[in-house]
């Protein structure tokens, strides 16, 4: 990218634009720059080191970039890594990492320029002899180089207790990324966007959500009675079925992500829209069903994790449009919960050896 001081003029790929090239221009002409408390985390003393930057205003994109951390202990022993990270989200980092540099910073924040940031890492550069910057990869093979249990300080669901346990069901929800299934209702969110008028129509949506995560918990609760529902997310307003437990808070702190940790490692199924914080979620949970924005549709691979490679991969992880039914999303669920036995054990079965 070509950008100039003043960030009038640019040269910059089209699909860079929005997510990186935008708010890069904003943070570099922004003059005011906010001053954010940053502490530093000293685990082992190394003379060499390599930076892992894992600041970011996505915590999908920060999740990611974590794992490199991971990678980078177990391939360069005689190295130190550092993160920079939100201080939110140092709690994913390997216990055994040498040094975590973290901002007290708020995610959307982080599109902004950081006051006080760049003077700090300079001052600490002058403590190493030799220092690196990592590549943040973050599409890894999850199933080869990271281990989830690790990263997220908790077992996964374990798929020897399904069948005997109680089904238990999360919805995994956010006040803005809805599920909408209504044309008309999708042409109003996206205009409100447009013209920055989305808090006029956000009662709306938020009720057209709740009808139909209700209407679902029901036709749930019909075709799996001693299914057990619960929700989680972000933003507290209205109220769910009663046989829901309710687990959605106003703000998110890391002691809030953990206790969300528990709920999804006990859940067969997790239920979300693509962008609702997907992929914790997934990563811990059996199975997930996951309703995907048509405009999210070349970014799906980047909101679901699940480790398995053989047929379970396509049997526990379900991709709907956005325009699913809640009849539709209830007969999938209850398709994983009543056929898993049938499914697990023909994926059991070992080759005799011999064919006729």
């Amino acid at each position: 990218m070509q950008i100039s001081k003043d960030g009038k003029q640019s040269f910059i790929p089209s699909r860079a634009k929005g997510w990186l090239a935008e708010p890069l221009i904003q943070s570099l002409i922004q003059k005011d720059a906010k001053v954010f408390k940053i502490e530093k985390q000293v685990n082992r003393e190394f003379d060499k080191v390599v930076i892992v930057n894992c600041l970011d205003s996505c915590f999908g994109h920060i999740f990611s970039k974590v794992w490199n951390t991971y990678t980078l202990i177990e391939n360069k022993p005689d190295w130190g890594i550092i993160a920079i990270i939100p201080e939110r989200c140092k709690w994913l980092l390997p216990e055994d990492i040498a040094e975590v540099w973290s901002v007290s910073i708020g995610l959307k924040q982080c599109d902004q320029t950081i006051g006080g940031l760049d003077e700090f890492v300079k001052d600490q550069l002058s403590r190493f002899e030799k220092i690196s910057f990592s590549r943040t990869y973050t599409h890894l093979d999850h199933t080869k180089y990271i281990d989830m249990g690790k990263v997220l300080k908790i077992p996964r669901f374990n798929l020897g207790n399904f069948l005997t346990t109680a089904p238990q069901i999360t919805f995994v929800l956010r006040e803005d990324r809805f599920w909408l299934n209504s044309h008309l209702m999708d042409f109003l969110y996206k205009a409100s966007r447009k013209f920055k008028v989305e808090k006029l129509i956000f009662p709306l949506l938020l009720w057209r959500q709740r009808q139909l995560v209700n209407q679902t918990g029901k036709m749930i609760f019909d075709s799996v009675p001693n299914a057990k529902l619960s929700c989680t997310g972000l933003g507290t307003s209205g109220k769910f079925l009663d046989l829901m437990d309710d687990h959605r808070v106003d703000h998110i702190l890391s002691e809030t992500e953990i206790r969300w940790n528990a709920i999804y490692s006990k859940s067969h199924l997790v239920i979300g829209v693509h962008g609702s914080h997907m992929l914790i979620p997934s990563a811990l949970a059996a199975g997930f069903v996951n309703i995907v924005p048509r405009y999210k549709i070349e970014h799906l691979v980047e909101d679901t994790v699940l480790p398995y490679t053989n047929r379970m991969l396509q049997f526990l992880g379900r991709f709907l449009d956005e325009f699913s039914s809640p009849k539709l999303v209830s007969k999938h669920i209850s398709s994983m919960v009543k056929d898993f036995d049938y499914v697990n054990r023909n994926l059991e079965q070992e080759p005799e050896g011999k064919y006729y």
